[in-house]
């Protein structure tokens, strides 16, 4: 749970509370840190939190009679049995994030829910025009584009947009890739909902489907010579020791600056068959 989704989950109350005058008499004084702090609580490794509030902590699950599962959630609906946490604010949350392993963020399948949990800062104004850059606006006849690729992202961001900083965009890339998380083009986990009615009764039902990323191909070593002996020293036609260039300048035998594919090989996201990793009935 990074601060982002402790951001989130403390936006999310407020805005209910401003909105619905019910749920701000019953949960104005809930606070996002001491819930999230419950969660890391239930899903980390016994004894593994170290905290001036673990007894506490104990004794809630202890009070309510739950055990902590002392490992990751297997599903999102174990969120309701967390002692502090009313399923009102389960409900809140439980759209905004996964239990499953999200790894790739598609960066053109982003909504305003999503850029408000990577960019808690952003105003409306700047979600407005991240969508006509990307999406396009039909009523002013404009055209979008999707971005081609990660420096794009960061770019348009960045420079055009100026929704963060480079800086605050490379905090979050560190944030991200500790969680192991990355931004592509495209997203590996998806939510797929089907809903049906059968004698008046309607069923939904929702699955989770991954696509695992396929793991690189190692690069094959260079010949170094053989047992580390450099290879023999070749000569002009003047009998002059010719020098071995390594070529890693970026430029051709012409001295023309090569192209970046030729100098650096583009990593490419490859992903496998998708899998279902979560069925259930809401």
């Amino acid at each position: 749970f990074p601060s982002h989704d402790t951001e989130t989950l403390t936006r999310l109350i407020e805005e209910k509370t401003k909105s619905d005058d019910k749920f701000n008499e019953k949960y104005s004084n809930l606070k996002a840190p001491d819930l999230v702090k419950e969660l890391k609580y239930f899903v980390n490794d016994k004894g593994s939190l170290v905290d001036v509030d673990a007894g506490d902590l104990e004794n809630k699950f202890q009070q309510k009679s739950i055990t902590p599962k002392f490992a990751p959630l297997s599903t999102i609906d174990e969120l309701y049995l967390l002692p502090s946490w009313p399923d009102e604010i389960v409900d809140l949350i439980k759209d905004q994030i996964s239990v499953h392993e999200v790894g790739v963020i598609g960066i053109n399948e982003l909504t305003i829910a999503d850029l408000k949990v990577l960019f808690p800062n952003i105003t409306p104004p700047q979600i407005e025009e991240f969508f006509k850059s990307r999406d396009g606006d039909k009523e002013k006849n404009l055209e979008g584009k999707k971005f081609e690729d990660e420096v794009d992202f960061k770019n348009r961001l960045t420079n055009e947009l100026r929704i963060v900083t480079n800086e605050e965009y490379t905090a979050l890339t560190n944030e991200l890739a500790q969680a192991k998380m990355r931004f592509d083009v495209a997203g590996k986990l998806y939510k797929i909902t089907s809903t049906g009615t059968m004698n008046d009764i309607s069923y939904k039902l929702v699955a989770f489907v991954d696509l695992p990323i396929k793991a690189p191909k190692e690069k094959p070593k260079t010949n170094q010579g053989t047992q580390g002996i450099p290879p023999a020293q070749q000569f002009d036609d003047q009998g002059n020791p010719i020098q071995a260039s390594s070529d890693q300048s970026g430029t051709d035998p012409n001295g023309n600056q090569k192209s970046g594919q030729e100098t650096k090989e583009k990593q490419v996201l490859e992903l496998l068959a998708p899998r279902v990793v979560e069925v259930r009935s809401e």
